[in-house]
């Protein structure tokens, strides 16, 4: 089975907190309970000179991506393709858009590169790139996990040979609870989280993302509500295709 690498970004900023997260029904500010996703929608075949594209809503979270190729490359002769990500937030996405905005960029087309690539058949196009394209239109949490769901469904819609699609989902703490598909609020204010990618047919890890705190004793528990969602958003996925290509 595949190893996924943990891997570290920076880490999460603090500032005044509000006095709760949580409420005493244990409902989030939101009215979510602790595994709740917000509203879904999501829709391919929207950029027509793509080749395949996506777009895909969590909430007031916003993203759409492109998928093109197989290109010939001038790279030496490989046994296997290679698959090119690139994940741009707009400047008018979010208010509180980091200053180093290229650096996070650049990571966060690394992490949904490492999250798609294993799920893509490389072998069926040697010495051609396949390359997708992610923008965060808004950006209210979870932008990364919406971002790796939307490349999948771009490149299941380009025709590209996959072994599975790739769910994702985002899950912090605050308030001492752990939470899925954190909003913007929760990811400023939590004291650390994940982002997961899954495949739900292969039951395979594709890539797991730590930012902030993350204690090892809280560990699996965050991977197990994530890979949940995973699950649930890898259903969702299935049902797009499964509506959009029967019009």
């Amino acid at each position: 089975m595949y190893a996924p690498q943990i891997k570290s970004v920076r880490p999460l900023q603090q500032s005044d907190k509000p006095s709760k997260f949580i409420g005493d029904d244990g409902k989030r500010i939101d009215g979510r309970s602790l595994d709740e996703f917000r509203s879904v929608f999501m829709r391919t075949g929207m950029v027509k000179q793509a080749k395949g594209s996506a777009y895909i809503e969590l909430n007031n979270t916003k993203v759409i991506c492109s998928a093109y190729g197989p290109r010939q490359t001038n790279n030496e002769f490989s046994d296997k393709g290679m698959l090119n990500c690139d994940f741009k937030i707009a400047s008018f996405a979010s208010k509180q858009r980091r200053k180093k905005t290229r650096d996070e960029d650049k990571e966060f087309s690394i992490y949904m590169r490492d999250a798609l690539e294993i799920s893509v058949n490389l072998d069926k196009f040697p010495k051609s790139v396949v390359d997708v394209y992610a923008l965060v239109l808004e950006d209210d949490g979870s932008a990364l996990a919406a971002a790796i769901m939307c490349g999948s469904l771009a490149l299941a819609d380009a025709g590209i040979e996959l072994y599975d699609l790739v769910g994702a989902c985002s899950a912090i703490k605050v308030d001492s609870h752990i939470v899925i598909d954190p909003s913007s609020t929760e990811q400023k204010y939590g004291v650390g989280a994940i982002t997961c990618a899954h495949m739900s047919n292969l039951n395979e890890i594709t890539q797991l993302t730590e930012a902030g705190d993350v204690e090892y004793s809280t560990m699996v528990e965050f991977v197990n509500m994530c890979v949940d969602g995973c699950r649930k958003m890898s259903d969702k996925m299935r049902q797009t295709l499964a509506t959009e290509h029967l019009k």
